[in-house]
């Protein structure tokens, strides 16, 4: 079976998430090709996308993996399917049209967001893929015409050896987390919130428990900015590229997931593997959802609930072990590709043989 995945750019962590399913498919025997558009400017897209419709009508499954799509999935009489990263209007809408940072940025939210909208009410997908069921739902996708796949891991990724003395032989306790510019949508911390949590953990803390010191690493845009709160010593850092981001954080002890709803992104998934412990807000209202089990994520359904669960931790560093133990136990039983791709597989299936 042939599969096509049509990417509009050539960045971000979306485009390595579609590269990372790319190889799951090919290591199961599909043929998977790889397009990508490359270009924000709306026409373009629409010009690079028509130029496309010879060559992806050959195949029998077209995946457009970067949210949005364009001409051919009305043109095209195949399985398509649409991966959804986020929230499209506030990915496109709120964050592109309202908050653009100037007129190109705004007219091409607007685009993005009324096109969606389009391809939505039209009978252009066959599916739509989330990370998670409330994505799904916030993207008002029918229940029907979803498949859900979360973050995975591929069989190769999982370490050999895992690091699990950390904290035990460090006289300091490292928490880690980044924003990023969608900043404006509701199931993400905002920046703003982030950059709360070291001041109420230490005005909780009082005064250092054990002489331990708090250190707290935000990556973040902007500028490199040191601070220091009591115990809580506060680095900002800018973006920067993902192996060094990822270098950064096999250093941490605990790695603060920005979702609030149900969803443990990629970054929480590689806190995991390399030995950090993984800490969120979950919101009441998406618990139900998670697929975790109690003490493999160190959770909260508020911020002061998450607050109080860290000086909890803080008090009694050697838990750290247990919900460390307990996410890589999930991680490598339920989160392995062998696992996630089941649901997947069956759609595609059923999608070919209409």
């Amino acid at each position: 079976m042939r599969i096509a995945i049509v990417d509009v750019v050539a960045e971000g962590s979306s485009y390595y998430l579609m590269n990372k399913l790319a190889e799951g498919l090919r290591r199961d025997g599909f043929t998977v090709d790889k397009y990508v558009l490359n270009s924000w400017l709306i026409p373009k897209l629409f010009i690079r996308d028509l130029k496309l419709l010879d060559r992806l009508e050959k195949y029998d499954i077209i995946i457009y993996g970067q949210s949005i799509a364009f001409i051919t999935p009305l043109l095209i009489n195949k399985c398509k399917i649409l991966f959804l990263h986020g929230i499209n209007y506030y990915d496109f809408y709120y964050t592109g049209f309202i908050h653009g940072r100037n007129i190109i940025n705004k007219l091409t939210g607007l685009g993005f967001y009324s096109w969606w909208n389009i391809l939505r009410s039209l009978p252009s997908m066959d599916y739509f893929v989330c990370h998670s069921r409330s994505a799904c739902m916030s993207n008002m996708i029918p229940w029907e015409k979803t498949i859900i796949l979360p973050q995975f891991i591929l069989e190769d990724e999982i370490p050999t050896r895992r690091e699990t003395n950390k904290v035990i032989n460090d006289h300091a306790l490292k928490i880690m987390t980044y924003t990023s510019t969608s900043k404006y949508s509701p199931r993400l911390l905002s920046q703003e919130i982030v950059e709360k949590i070291p001041f109420l953990l230490s005005k909780k803390l009082n005064n250092c428990v054990n002489n331990k010191r708090i250190l707290f690493t935000i990556v973040s845009p902007g500028e490199h900015v040191r601070a220091r709160i009591g115990c809580v010593e506060i680095h900002k850092l800018p973006l920067m590229p993902r192996l060094y981001f990822q270098n950064l954080l096999s250093r941490q002890h605990i790695y603060l997931e920005r979702n609030l709803d149900e969803e443990l992104g990629l970054t929480s998934i590689e806190a995991g593997l390399n030995g950090v412990a993984v800490a969120k807000i979950t919101l009441p209202e998406y618990h139900d959802y998670a697929d975790y089990p109690s003490k493999a994520v160190i959770e909260a359904t508020s911020l002061m609930g998450l607050i109080d669960r860290l000086v909890e931790i803080i008090d009694n560093l050697g838990v750290i072990h247990e919900y460390l133990t307990n996410f890589y136990n999930f991680l490598v039983n339920k989160r392995v590709w062998g696992r996630v791709k089941k649901y997947l597989y069956n759609k595609i299936y059923d999608c070919t043989v209409k």
